[in-house]
């Protein structure tokens, strides 16, 4: 016998979408579902009463119109309180209904599928026939049996139909009501949207990385998995281009790439490319799309590739009607320590910048400081990290880029100069805040010297050891402490490098600062007093913060210093503390005492330096790059 499909509709299709309820609430448990939408109504009986009282006790010209059930399409929406009441009667109203009505439609199959069983019953109960006389008869027998099932069936299938449908729309409706009590569903759209907008990964929140693995998730990952819960959570991240503005393109296809750049609309774009990228590919995937970049972060394997790339990226916002967005650039490539490309050589330094006129934030790591910097006239912020530059180019750009607010030089390597430039002051009058870690002493020496920051808020100075100068005449005072004294408007000073005395005490007559950051400050063997031995007592008179990254054996340190200055000023409030030691842990009771007394005497806001039972043993073994501590 032929296999009989039961159909639940015309199309034939509706059958294989299982029967099941949303899991939100339980549609199979009547009492269970009443209790769940309201503890007040606890049978369809309470429940039918207090429905037809809230409808007498509203005035005929306040009835809510019928699509006002419709609770999931109006969730966004701040209505009164009686009418929500009413609303939410009507609906629980209907919803016992909707149960009772997918009570009766099973029943209805049940009943129609025990015909169906009867009929097939009939049939297995036909035992074969043994006597040869009988055989035309059994076969008559049976093929009246098979034919009365048949015929069974086919009364039956059809009736089956409407049943199923209306048990899928019952379902439905119920999903609906469920789904619209539910919390998060009863907040308003612009809390989802920024809810929607944490999925993304944090830290491209912030700032897009310089670094990467080629099996991590792209930005929007979290986004497309929230519009698969529901078709309300699917609107919102449709409607919404601020939840696509990052284009990530990769060494693969461009298909993610072009998504966000579908579904941004007319937002800005933050594009951040990645990996073996062709710039050709590149430029037809998301090129009309370049005068709504705002930030570009280009991982420069090739110096050529970047060049066309830009190039085309120039030449799309020239051709554009509207006016380009880009306003920060970053070129960079997987980090390695200066001279050393694992075989594949240093990149040649480009040649132009995407709209090098109107750029305000420029990144180089990792690639050749290009010399077309100094067009960059509008630069508000620039770091340069693990590359090379000759002391005369940064000259010439920090003399063209005077509206710098921010300038970060971390290991800066020093080049061979190509041309000798006379030493002018470079004034900056605009720069908030100066870093100078692990650069080059010729490079140090030349920002120290020629920068002039009236204005300047933040002093973050480390690496090799800042030793005074030598000459024939004797000791000359280092351009580092010349600088300090030249900048007396300076707020938080962060020193994560021994000071000769020059500098020291330069640093330490700022009148000014209000936080102190001290980081590895005594990690040079061949001085084993601390920098906060070195202050005087009054000196940094307004300090109220100190931050502190040390080693166990200079807990101390921090005593004295915090006892010195108690005793200098009495008047001035309890200093807040930052404290993380380094090394070998210290003695369990030493440690503890000390946090004691600092918890005591100051605002102890971190400790982070655990104890243990066995003796401290200093070991002056330097910091590695993954114990750095950024406050």
């Amino acid at each position: 016998m032929s296999r009989i499909q039961i159909s639940g509709g015309d199309d034939g299709q509706r059958s294989k979408r299982p029967l099941t309820a949303s899991p939100v609430c339980n549609t199979h448990d009547p009492a269970a579902l009443n209790a769940q939408q309201s503890p007040d109504f606890s049978s369809k009986k309470r429940s039918r009463q207090a429905t037809s009282s809230s409808v007498q006790r509203i005035p005929e010209n306040r009835k809510v119109k019928p699509e006002a059930n419709n609770i999931c399409a109006r969730r966004s929406r701040t209505l009164p309180i009686a009418k929500i009441t009413y609303i939410t009667a009507i609906g629980m109203a209907h919803s016992t209904k909707t149960l009772a009505d997918i009570h009766n439609h099973v029943d209805t199959l049940l009943h129609a599928f025990q015909n169906i069983r009867d009929s097939l019953g009939v049939i297995s109960e036909l035992g074969p026939c043994t006597n040869e006389t009988h055989i035309a008869r059994s076969f008559a027998c049976q093929d009246t049996s098979i034919a009365n099932a048949i015929h069974q069936l086919k009364r039956v299938i059809p009736s089956l139909a409407t049943p199923v449908d209306e048990i899928r729309s019952s379902f439905s409706v119920l999903n609906e009501r469920c789904n619209a009590v539910v919390p998060i569903n009863q907040l308003p759209n612009e809390i989802l949207i920024s809810i929607f907008n944490l999925l993304r990964r944090p830290e491209y929140a912030v700032r897009l990385r310089l670094s990467w693995t080629y099996n991590e998730p792209y930005a929007i990952s979290g986004i497309v998995r929230a519009s698969r819960v529901c078709k309300h959570w699917r609107n919102i991240a449709f409607e919404t281009p601020g939840l696509w503005d990052r284009v990530e393109i990769r060494n693969s296809a461009y298909a993610v790439a072009k998504l966000c750049v579908k579904r941004s609309r007319d937002v800005p774009l933050i594009v951040d490319m990645r990996g073996d990228w062709d710039a050709d590919a590149v430029a037809e995937a998301v090129g009309p799309s370049a005068p709504r970049w705002k930030d570009l972060s280009l991982e420069c394997l090739e110096s050529a590739r970047a060049d066309h790339l830009i190039s085309r990226f120039n030449t799309e916002c020239d051709g554009s009607p509207l006016p380009p967005l880009l306003r920060a650039f970053t070129l960079w490539r997987e980090n390695r320590a200066f001279e050393r490309y694992d075989g594949l050589g240093p990149p040649e330094e480009i040649t132009c910048l995407p709209l090098a006129s109107q750029l305000r934030s420029l990144i180089i790591k990792s690639v050749p400081f290009p010399s077309v910097t100094s067009t960059c006239t509008r630069l508000t912020s620039l770091s340069i990290s693990h590359t090379q530059i000759a002391a005369p180019l940064l000259h010439s750009v920090l003399l063209a880029c005077t509206q710098l607010h921010t300038l970060h030089l971390s290991q800066v390597l020093y080049g061979a100069p190509t041309n000798f430039s006379p030493f002018v002051p470079a004034t900056l009058p605009h720069l908030h805040d100066l870093k100078v870690e692990h650069t080059a002493s010729e490079i140090s020496d030349r920002v120290f010297s020629c920068v002039r920051a009236p204005a300047l808020h933040t002093l973050s100075i480390g690496g090799p050891y800042l030793t005074d100068k030598g000459n024939t005449h004797g000791q000359s005072m280092h351009p580092l402490a010349q600088f300090t004294e030249r900048h007396a408007s300076i707020q938080i000073l962060a020193i994560s490098t021994p000071l000769g005395k020059t500098a020291l005490d330069a640093s330490a007559a700022l009148p000014h600062v209000r936080t102190l950051i001290l980081e590895d400050c005594a990690m040079n063997p061949n001085h084993f007093r601390h920098y906060l031995h070195e202050i005087p007592i009054h000196a940094f008179p307004q300090i109220s913060e100190l931050r502190v990254k040390l080693l166990y054996q200079f807990l101390p340190a921090v005593q004295q210093f915090v006892h010195t200055r108690a005793q200098a000023q009495k008047e001035a409030p309890r200093l807040t503390l930052y404290l993380t030691c380094l090394g070998e842990r210290g003695n369990r009771k030493v440690v503890e005492q000390v946090r004691a007394w600092l918890a005591e005497n100051t605002q102890l806001k971190l400790w982070n330096c655990p104890s243990v039972k066995n003796d401290f043993r200093y070991s002056a073994v330097p910091m590695s790059e993954a114990e750095s501590i950024i406050f």
